[in-house]
């Protein structure tokens, strides 16, 4: 019987990042562009914390938000968007009548009530998790709640923004 390991965290300043095997990290930091295509699998991961703390800071100075303190974000690496779907269908409330619709593929989502963004690790880059970040940022930060489509505006223009390098 084949025994299944607890997930890892990596921590950074301001996230934590949840995996399941260090592979998944090494990963994500290539995808984001935190290391290079041809980096050793034991490469520095201190670059991908920098960049993770860098894009909250950032998408907090655009926004003009900033949660409250000791507010942190977790980042779930799951292998796929069929395991994003599954984990945004387990946590709906009220839970979705028996039997499911057909598997949907999801590629990210944040869930408030977690503080977490499950994030698909095959569909990894860094607009998406910007627009992820962004839905964090504006839910965490203080002040008046602004509706779900200005969020998602506000979501999809950082998303924009960090996929043309800005």
């Amino acid at each position: 019987m084949l025994s299944r390991m607890p997930p890892s965290v990596f921590h950074t300043q301001k996230a934590d990042i949840v995996y399941d095997h260090r592979t998944d990290l090494e990963e994500l930091a290539r995808k984001l562009g935190a290391i290079g295509p041809g980096s050793p699998p034991s490469a520095d991961l201190g670059r991908l914390s920098d960049l993770i703390d860098g894009m909250l800071s950032e998408i907090s100075r655009v926004l003009q938000k900033w949660p409250t303190n000791p507010v942190r974000l977790t980042i779930r690496l799951l292998r796929d968007g069929f395991q994003v779907q599954q984990q945004q269908m387990a946590l709906r409330t009220p839970p979705p009548p028996r039997p499911p619709q057909a598997p949907r593929y999801l590629q990210s989502y944040y869930e408030p009530r977690l503080r977490t963004i499950f994030l698909s690790l095959a569909d990894a880059r860094i607009g998406l998790l910007a627009h992820e970040m962004t839905h964090f940022i504006l839910l965490e930060s203080p002040g008046a709640r602004t509706s779900e489509e200005y969020q998602e505006s506000l979501a999809r223009y950082m998303e924009e923004r960090f996929n043309a390098g800005k």
